[in-house]
Order: C-alpha cells, then structure tokens, then sequence
C-alpha cells in the first residue's frame, strides 16, 4: 500500500512556486493565453496571502504538487485555491488534500465549505461529495458562470 503525499502548511517563500502551480494546472484544461492571462491575479499567491489564509501543500519528496486554500467568509468557509499538478492528476493527490481540507475547514466552525468552481473541475467535487447549489458570474468574462457547490460540515 502506498502512501499518499505529505500534506503540510505553505511557507511563505514558496509564493511564487505556488503561483506557477495554479497556472499549469489552470491551463491543463486547455484555455487560451488571453483567459490564463487573466486569471493570474486571481491565481497569485503572495507571502502575505499565504500569511493570512490556510494554504496547504501537497508535498512530493519536497516539491509541491498540490494546494488548496481556504477562507473564513463568516457564513461559510471558501474553497478559494484548490489545484493539482497536471502531470500528478488521477493518482489521489486530489483526494488527499480534499479528506485534509475538509478537516481544516471543519476547525473553522462553519456549516458549510463552499466551492465556486472551474467547470472542468465540477466532476471531482461532486465525487468528494460536494452538491451543485446554483451559479455567480465569473467576473474576467462577462456573461460567462461559475458553477457554486457545498458540502455540509457537521461537526465531529
């Protein structure tokens, strides 16, 4: 049996490594440089972002291949970050930092873990267990929708 890769918290140098990360897996999905272009912004990671927030990483003898970030919105707990390296998809990376992330959201308090969606990555959240609950404009491309999911997080 195999172990599944370290799940550890992002340390602050490791920002701009992160970044890249969220953009190859963001383009895995086969969108144009212009799109990619402008989800960069939203795909930045910087040491103060890392500071703030609960950002793990998936770790692979020391090298991240993986992350997800989560983000106290009051209500609910975000999923604000949550990617795979392209070449490390399909080998359960995705499902280790899921069964982690929803520990740490459940440390949040809160009911609920929210996703607002890439709609390519609509069929692994809902194999986690995550429910379709409607949609929110994307914001980059007007008239363009993000698919929104929950899960409940009942307390343990």
């Amino acid at each position: 049996m195999t172990q599944g890769p370290l799940i550890r918290v992002a340390e602050l140098d490791e920002a701009e490594t992160l970044t890249g990360l969220c953009m190859r897996s963001k383009a895995m999905w086969g969108y144009d440089a212009v799109f990619l272009d402008q989800c960069r912004a939203l795909l930045t990671l910087t040491p103060d972002y890392i500071r703030q927030h609960g950002v793990y990483v998936a770790d692979e003898k020391g090298t991240a291949i993986g992350l997800y970030a989560l983000v106290d919105e009051g209500a609910f707990v975000d999923v604000d970050l949550f990617f795979i390296e392209p070449n490390c998809t399909r080998r359960g990376v995705g499902r280790a930092l899921w069964k982690h992330m929803v520990v740490e959201a459940r440390r949040y308090g809160r009911e609920r873990l929210q996703i607002i969606s890439d709609p390519f990555a609509v069929p692994f959240y809902r194999a986690m267990g995550a429910e379709p609950v409607g949609e929110t404009p994307n914001g980059l491309q007007p008239g363009r929708m993000l698919p929104v999911l929950e899960v409940r997080l009942p307390a343990s």
